[in-house]
């Protein structure tokens, strides 16, 4: 796997963040097979300490990255990282390990018998649509 586009969710690659070292960015990245010109896009909130620390409520932190800064070269590093620690053999196999991480562009879609995404009615029906080779 591979990253091929990287951006924040505004569609630029400026940040919005007015204090890189006091912020929440959602970031938006695509991620494929090496061996394919496109991939899937895979969202996340990138937040400071800084920012975290004024929060003043509590809140929930799935598809979150904690930074001391916001730096776009860190945050592809952290997604290389990422990346690298993942072993499987195919790219489905791929979709589950980024979605532990990020929220997956397709979440809560399965595939119909005409090959269209619809969302899924149960939630086994992923891994129906996504079987272990």
């Amino acid at each position: 796997m591979q990253i091929k586009v990287m951006m924040e969710m505004a569609g630029t690659t400026e940040t919005s963040c007015f204090n890189p070292e006091d912020c929440l960015v959602l970031v938006s990245v695509e991620i494929g097979p090496e061996y394919e010109n496109g991939g899937n896009r895979f969202d996340f909130n990138v937040v400071t300490h800084a920012y975290l620390r004024r929060a003043s409520e509590s809140a929930w932190g799935r598809a979150l990255l904690i930074v001391n800064k916001f730096e776009w070269v860190e945050i592809e590093k952290k997604i290389e990282d990422l990346i690298s620690q993942n072993s499987v053999k195919t790219w489905n196999d791929g979709i589950k390990f980024l979605s532990l991480y990020m929220n997956w562009e397709y979440a809560g879609m399965v595939n119909s018998k005409g090959g269209i995404l619809v969302p899924a009615s149960k939630p086994n029906e992923l891994d129906k649509a996504f079987p272990k080779s």
